[in-house]
Formats: structure tokens, sequence, C-alpha cells
């Protein structure tokens, strides 16, 4: 008997890991489940859809590293159906970040609407006071991505975000300080705990 399924191109690891996504898919939302629960229940995955929708970006930045995407995941659609949703739901701001990377890397192109709520984000560095490190991280990931990519519209805020970065969160270890209350402007050593 000859299977007329294609060997894969992935790894048995990654194929392993690729079923168990499949588990988390969710066909009525059109994305991932970051949430799966272990205990049996019949409808295991639990929808959050701010967190569900920035976990699908990251599947699909995953997924763009592959040797060989599964022919059941129509990445730039899912890509498309998400990425519109950011701006509708209470995301971090990180998910903006992912999604200039994944759009890069899966050589996709960030919807207007989306791309205008990011040049607002970053043309006013009034916003820049409640950034977390890890926002500033994905957005300059994205933003350097974007730039490798041939995108260089981001690009000229990658600088100030750094020189934010660096100025806001680095500490004399090397590690980044995390404010445990309070504005960021506020920072002071004595008040933050390292990562």
């Amino acid at each position: 008997m000859h299977s007329s399924k294609q060997p894969s191109l992935n790894s048995p690891l990654v194929d392993f890991a690729l079923s168990g996504l499949q588990r988390c898919w969710m066909p009525e939302h059109g994305r991932w489940s970051h949430i799966y629960h272990l205990d049996g229940r019949p409808q295991p995955n639990e929808s959050v859809p701010h967190s569900d929708v920035f976990y699908t970006l990251n599947v699909l930045l995953g997924l763009s590293r592959l040797k060989g995407i599964p022919e059941t995941v129509d990445a730039p659609a899912i890509f498309q159906r998400n990425v519109l949703q950011l701006t509708g739901l209470p995301v971090p701001v990180y998910a903006y970040g992912m999604a200039l990377w994944t759009a890069a890397e899966l050589k996709l192109d960030i919807p207007a609407d989306v791309a205008r709520h990011i040049e607002l984000l970053l043309s006013d560095k009034r916003n820049w006071k409640n950034f977390r490190a890890q926002d500033l991280g994905m957005l300059l990931s994205g933003i350097i991505a974007q730039a490798k990519a041939g995108h260089e519209r981001w690009l000229r805020h990658a600088n100030a975000l750094f020189e934010f970065l660096a100025e806001k969160f680095h500490s004399q270890s090397g590690l980044f300080l995390i404010p445990r209350r309070g504005c960021v402007g506020d920072l002071h050593p004595s008040r933050a705990k390292h990562i």
C-alpha cells in the first residue's frame, strides 16, 4: 500500500509539537487557544480572545521558521483575521511588536488600520510612559524584522525606543528592571526587581 501523504519536511519532534498544537485550533474563531485544559473536559480549549490573538500571532511566527508548514494552515488568512482584531481587543502593547515581526517573517503586509494604530502609538512619546520592557523589546524586534524584510517605515522609531528602554529599564547588572507598582517614569532601584 502506498500512502499519498508526502513525508514531512520537519523533524519528528516538530511534527509531534504540531500535532499537539492542532488540538488548540478553534475553527469557529480562526485562531489557536492559548489555554488548553488537560483535565479531560469535553471542550478543552478555553477562549480568551485577547490572549488567543497574541498566541496565534506567536504560533504563526514559529511556523514561519519551519521547513514545512502543514497544508491545513492558511497562514496569510489566519494572520489577516487575527491581526485585524488587535485594535479592538485589550491586547498588551507587545502584541503590536509581535504583529510586525510575524508579518515580516511571513512576508505579509500589516493592514492599514493596524499600521495606523502602531504609528500613533509610536509617534506620541507620551504613550511610552506606560510601556513595559517587554513591550519595548517586542516592538524593537518587530521593527528590526520589518527592516530586514525591506520595510523601513518603522525604523525611524528604533533608536529612540532603544534609548528609552535602556534609560528606563536597564540596571548596573545588565538585567532589566520591572517596576513593582506605579509609573515607569518613577522607577527607582529600591522599588524594582530584576528579571
